[in-house]
């Protein structure tokens, strides 16, 4: 699983055909993102979520993420995190604000589905 960083056409073009040429790759599908800037990624894993059951769409867990580094436009090194250090390191104990970013994603996840 690759992450790249495009600015222009013909770098999103280079990025595309890396990422679809990839030898032994079974995926048929690229997802493309505009970048922003950020101190964390929270990636929550919702599986199979049922619209008539709100309980199915709660996280079964979150991972939190920060990329250590870009080299080349290459993001594939990553620090990960449980949320006792996610809030320790990346919110500096800040609870409130972790619990407001928590919320936030928790009401985009419901309006994603």
């Amino acid at each position: 699983l690759d992450v790249r960083a495009w600015q222009d056409h013909k770098q999103l073009t280079n990025a595309l055909s890396y990422l679809g040429g990839q030898p032994g790759s079974l995926v048929d599908l690229v997802f493309v993102q505009e970048w922003v800037d950020f101190d964390v990624e929270m990636r929550h894993f919702v599986v199979e979520p049922d619209l008539s059951r709100p309980e199915t769409l709660r996280p079964r867990q979150i991972v939190y993420t920060v990329f250590r580094n870009h080299d080349c436009g290459a993001f594939q090194d990553f620090d990960r995190f449980d949320r006792k250090a996610c809030l320790q390191i990346c919110f500096e104990d800040d609870e409130a604000a972790l619990a407001h970013a928590e919320t936030q994603a928790a009401a985009l996840i419901v309006r994603g589905l």
